[in-house]
């Protein structure tokens, strides 16, 4: 069994955990935003994405468009050339922004 599969069977045995509290919860988030690191788009198009800010004390997210660099590996914002790598700040989920508006 590799990670990505390891990964997608704990997270359906913690989705269906009638047993949840707030560890388990951020568990999951925790695991979900591992899952997709390994799930990046295979170009520079433009991304509807989730992000995720996960503190000390509490966790945040909100939808921003961005653009994953291939050659250098890391999540952009559009609007400036900042990445990831200084904050805490993880992407759950992506569309391509051509897939919204279809």
């Amino acid at each position: 069994m590799n990670n990505s599969e390891y990964l997608d069977k704990t997270i359906k045995y913690l989705e269906g955990n009638s047993y949840k509290n707030n560890y388990t919860n951020e568990a999951l988030k925790l695991l979900k935003i591992m899952k997709s690191q390994d799930n990046v788009p295979d170009s520079i198009n433009p991304v509807l994405a989730e992000l995720a800010t996960i503190g000390d004390l509490n966790s945040s997210s909100w939808y921003e468009i961005l653009y994953y660099d291939t050659q250098d590996k890391k999540w952009n914002y559009y609007s400036s050339k900042h990445n990831f790598d200084s904050t805490n700040t993880r992407v759950l989920k992506w569309k391509y922004t051509k897939d919204c508006l279809e």
